[in-house]
């Protein structure tokens, strides 16, 4: 469409370009595939067969890859891909970063939100579903069918299993196992989250027991003192009274 911009790119049968679009060379874009307006494929981005790209979605931007050089931060070279497979939907200013070596990678079927970012080396399986604002650290796996709510955050060189599900506004730091649900920051089984965020909104009656209970040991001790006093004085007594 108008002021949309091709390089020396494949376009498959049926694909539209949209308005504003920027199409790399070396880019390849499969049957019936969208490119809505505003996106960028940089080169080396691969699109399956009917994938749709909302507005702004940007695949193939440098990896964020620096590496300490004294005070600075020096750039590593980032030459990987972006290779999407067929049925992929992604939300609108999603950013899936290419890979540092090898590709990043989105399997068949697997539908994204707005707004998501895909670090370096990702690979997300087949039939995910990812919610507006994730973020996902670079090298991190993510199996098929997973289910990763709005803003959650998992760092890099971890697995999130297949079937799993991660509660909305959880940090994952660590690899979660196929079949699972995890919830909170950081992380933890979803029925442990319920029991921990029972007892937190408890925890206003638990402080009010627990000066209760201080209030009766401070009357104990007080009582346990004049006790104290008084055999002290009837030792004194009867130690008079013997002698």
């Amino acid at each position: 469409m108008p002021f949309a911009f091709v390089g020396r790119a494949q376009i498959g049968p049926a694909a539209r370009i949209m308005p504003f679009a920027f199409v790399d060379d070396n880019v390849r874009v499969g049957e019936g595939s969208v490119v809505g307006p505003g996106c960028v494929l940089m080169v080396g981005t691969t699109l399956g067969a009917r994938v749709v790209l909302n507005p702004g979605v940007i695949l193939g931007g440098d990896g964020f890859g620096f590496a300490p050089h004294g005070v600075a931060n020096v750039k590593v070279p980032q030459i990987g891909g972006v290779c999407v497979g067929d049925d992929v939907e992604m939300g609108a200013n999603t950013c899936v970063d290419r890979g540092a070596v090898s590709d990043t990678r989105i399997g068949n079927g697997t539908k994204i939100d707005n707004l998501v970012q895909l670090g370096h080396g990702v690979r997300v399986g087949e039939h995910a579903v990812i919610v507006a604002q994730v973020g996902v650290a670079g090298s991190t796996q993510i199996g098929d069918r997973a289910v990763l709510a709005g803003q959650v955050g998992i760092v890099g060189h971890v697995r999130i299993g297949d079937d799993v599900r991660i509660g909305a506004k959880s940090g994952v730091h660590r690899s979660i196992p196929d079949q699972a649900a995890y919830s909170g920051t950081p992380a933890i089984p979803h029925a442990d989250f319920l029991k921990r965020n029972a007892h937190f909104n408890r925890l206003g009656r638990y402080v009010d027991r627990l000066k209760a209970q201080e209030a009766k040991s401070e009357l104990l001790q007080e009582e346990v003192r004049t006790l104290r006093a008084l055999c002290v004085e009837l030792k004194a007594e009867l130690q008079h009274q013997s002698s």
